[in-house]
């Protein structure tokens, strides 16, 4: 797999620039909404991958990678690809889930460094 940035910083500077001028905390609230499920989901994918629940999984997967695709996560949204595409083999799903994990964080602390006006997302 060819690693991606963290964040498609364009698509978020676009995102931010639709808020700037609609003056509307849009971008920040979907942002923090999106933490707030995104950990929660990671969660879910655990559960279901000891549960054995292949359908659901993928599931979980497939919708985590959309939302992270519609706001520029790019690498976390190529591990939920990866995830997505796999059967339950379980130490490459838990080292992926893992891997969500860290890039979900990375991913925040570069949206706090790069876009000055989302500081303060609750993580």
């Amino acid at each position: 797999m060819i690693v991606k940035p963290v964040l498609d910083a364009e698509m978020l500077s676009e995102w931010d620039a639709l808020d700037k001028e609609s003056q509307t905390p849009f971008l920040k609230d979907t942002v923090q909404l999106f933490f707030s499920t995104g950990y929660e989901t990671v969660s879910q994918l655990q559960l279901e991958l000891e549960r054995g629940n292949l359908s659901r999984f993928k599931f979980l997967a497939h919708r985590l990678k959309g939302s992270c695709l519609n706001l520029g996560f790019l690498r976390t949204a190529d591990y939920c690809a990866a995830l997505e595409a796999m059967e339950l083999l379980p130490g490459n799903a838990h080292e992926t889930c893992a891997n969500i994990q860290s890039t979900l964080k990375e991913a925040a602390l570069q949206i706090e460094t790069d876009f000055p006006r989302l500081a303060g997302l609750t993580i």
